[in-house]
């Protein structure tokens, strides 16, 4: 094995293996505590995102820890991004909806154009009475 290291953190806390830690057991490190580990063990935990690159100062680490969005700024965005979110998704749920009322019409005027041409056909009209009052009923339930 190379004796070249380097140092890495884990984020949630992580185990090394007592073959590459050298030891008897398994080594438990706790989250943000610097480790120092072979340098291709290191890499390797460092693209799977179990760890990330140990930063060599506490500058570096406050540096580094992202920031809460705290400014108005940034509150004033999120909240016109939501309003405009919602605005989109009512106006998509009202073009939907009379989407559905026109199918809704378009099958209650082919109910009655099928009545119309049942003619003596008692069958063909009793069914086609039936269509009539379900598409009906439909359209009703969606104007509602």
């Amino acid at each position: 094995m190379s004796d070249k290291t380097i140092s890495i953190i884990f984020p949630q806390g992580g185990i090394i293996p007592a073959s590459i830690a050298g030891t008897k057991e398994d080594k438990h490190v706790d989250a943000l505590a610097p480790v120092s580990v072979p340098e291709r063990y290191g890499r390797h935990l460092i693209e799977d995102r179990f760890a990330v690159l140990a930063p060599k100062t506490v500058a570096e680490v406050i540096k580094a820890e992202p920031k809460p969005a705290t400014k108005k700024g940034s509150a004033d965005k999120l909240a016109a991004e939501k309003a405009a979110a919602e605005k989109a998704a009512a106006e998509k749920a009202e073009a939907d909806k009379l989407a559905a009322v026109a199918e809704a019409e378009k099958a209650v005027d082919e109910a009655k154009a099928l009545l119309a041409s049942s003619g003596d056909d008692l069958v063909a009209k009793g069914e086609a009475e039936t269509m009539v009052t379900e598409a009906e009923a439909r359209l009703a339930a969606l104007k509602a």
